[in-house]
């Protein structure tokens, strides 16, 4: 059974435990106002059930499930705390920084040894072929090689405007064909 059966099967045996328990005759019934909570716990509890999405991740061992939550947990937990409860040294900050330069680290790794490829052998690694004359591309390329030593970046102080571009460049450059096979 789903959870919500279980629980519509539960407000069933408390109907009916309400209906028996009421006794024939008496001039004050509060069944109706105890079946009113039951119904507006209930309507509460779906509507609250309703706005959770569940998300099911497939894939072998060692294929980042973990990997995945931990980063999540980093970006969105608040400063200093980690789901467990226990105190963090780096702080929020500091967390999402380094996140954002070892995502550019590796997106930069990528686009090298595909280049670094294809200009040693052109017909056998043709799959990794980054087409520069395409302007989106190119801008692409040229944000993230902007900031391609993170060691001279300071992420916590760039502007907003200027991490969406940097975003808005990997997400582009992720979506190639050429990106997806170097990173195979």
């Amino acid at each position: 059974l789903s959870f919500s059966r279980l629980r519509f099967h539960a407000y069933l045996k408390i109907k009916s435990l309400i209906y028996r328990s009421s006794s024939m005759g008496s001039c004050i019934c509060k069944g109706d106002e105890v079946n009113q909570q039951i119904e507006r716990h209930m309507d509460v509890q779906n509507k609250t059930e309703q706005m959770v999405t569940k998300l099911l991740l497939l894939g072998s061992g060692e294929s980042g499930k973990s990997t995945l939550f931990k980063q999540l947990q980093n970006i969105y937990m608040p400063s200093g705390i980690d789901l467990n409860g226990a105190e963090d040294d780096m702080g929020h900050p500091a967390i999402v920084a380094t996140i954002r330069k070892t995502l550019l680290e590796n997106m930069n790794k990528v686009i090298s040894k595909a280049a670094e490829l294809y200009h040693t052998d052109s017909e056998k690694y043709a799959h990794l072929f980054i087409d520069l004359n395409e302007a989106s591309n190119s801008a692409a390329i040229e944000i993230l090689t902007t900031y391609r030593d993170p060691s001279q970046t300071e992420f916590t102080s760039l502007a907003k405007e200027t991490l969406k571009q940097i975003g808005d460049a990997v997400g582009l450059i992720w979506d190639l064909p050429a990106v997806k096979n170097a990173h195979k």
